[in-house]
């Protein structure tokens, strides 16, 4: 009985051990692979730099599915004296339909 329990915490310590070790390997080979391809990142043509300008600005909350959309969206309605934000069309439109049932 001694000898099972033994052999089991021997077993598990080698495991977590073994873990560790793999888990090191893999976020420094993930970390330097990262590092590596980020100047390429920032050095990327003029769209990438469009893109990220189209999501800059304040964040509002889509009434219908609760996620957060930039000043910018092109899918936003005013209603009411009110300006709704919206992250896709499906969801303007169904907001439309509960506002105006």
């Amino acid at each position: 009985m001694f000898r099972v329990a033994l052999e089991a915490i021997i077993t598990m310590t080698v495991l977590l051990v073994a873990r560790a070790i793999i888990t090191s390997i893999v976020r420094s080979i993930s970390s330097t692979n990262f590092a590596g391809s980020r100047p390429q990142a920032e050095s990327s043509s003029n769209s990438k730099t469009e893109e990220r300008a189209r999501t800059k600005g304040t964040l509002h909350r889509d009434p219908v599915c609760g996620t957060f959309v930039p000043e910018t969206s092109p899918f936003r309605r005013d209603l009411a004296g009110s300006t709704f934000y919206y992250c896709s069309k499906a969801c303007r439109e169904s907001h439309s339909l509960v506002t105006h049932t």
